[in-house]
């Protein structure tokens, strides 16, 4: 019986496969760079597990999730992007959309992915630009923040206006408590304050004995507060007023 020669060797079936990948590959990054526009803003999110379970949106110091926006567009239609800062304003470095399909030039650009753990981030639409579209209104991608950021600075204020300089400085630490009388209170964060009590040197220690919010009394070490906060009054906490 005579083979077909038309028929492809195992060889040969193997190349064809591989370079069907390949452009299937190339397709694939086509359509990821079509999905992103000049102007676009997008959070950027962690995916963990294969399908992905464990989902975590990338936030800044103040718990405000980064915002990235395209701001060039090359002439092969790759996208690049910065993260914004408070104003709105793109700054720092240069990046390329990181997600599944952009990961052949991602190796281009020497970034490391570790595939092994399937770990894997991905840019998703502003939910804050879709809301701006249903009521037709402006898009301003840092506006929903200013407030909370003025918020934050207030705070922030406030708290060092009552701080006890206590890292690595135990004449402060010494000349706070000293200046104490029984029953005068001081803090060590929003929800722990304690009444003081007394005073007293014992070896060569000075020792504070306090009421905590327990009603028990506690005894101190000037030490004790040498790496942890210390206030004058209550401070206050950005979490709990950013949630009210």
């Amino acid at each position: 019986m005579t083979k077909n020669k038309t028929e492809l060797s195992k060889d040969e079936q193997e190349r064809v496969k591989r370079t069907d990948k390949l452009i299937e590959r190339i397709v694939k990054i086509q359509e990821a760079l079509e999905s992103f526009k000049l102007g676009d803003v997008f959070l950027r999110q962690d995916c963990y597990g294969d399908p992905p379970e464990d989902r975590y949106i990338h936030k800044n110091a103040l718990g405000f999730p980064d915002k990235f926006k395209i701001i060039h567009v090359s002439s092969a239609g790759v996208p690049w992007m910065k993260v914004l800062n408070s104003n709105g304003e793109p700054t720092g470095y240069l990046e390329l959309p990181d997600c599944v399909e952009f990961e052949a030039i991602r190796y281009v650009e020497d970034a490391v992915k570790n595939l092994n753990n399937y770990a894997y981030t991905k840019l998703i639409p502003d939910p804050d630009a879709l809301d701006a579209i249903l009521l037709q209104e402006e898009f301003q991608p840092m506006a929903p923040y200013k407030e909370q950021l003025t918020l934050f600075k207030d705070i922030t204020k406030h708290n060092k206006s009552i701080a006890i300089e206590t890292s690595f400085k135990p004449n402060s630490v010494a000349k706070f408590f000293k200046s104490l009388k029984p029953g005068d209170t001081f803090w060590t964060s929003p929800v722990k304050v304690y009444v003081f009590q007394s005073l007293r040197k014992v070896a060569r220690n000075q020792q504070i004995t306090a009421l905590n919010i327990d009603q028990v009394i506690q005894t101190f070490n000037f030490s004790y507060f040498s790496y942890r906060r210390l206030y004058s009054a209550q401070p206050r906490s950005f979490a709990q007023e950013r949630k009210a």
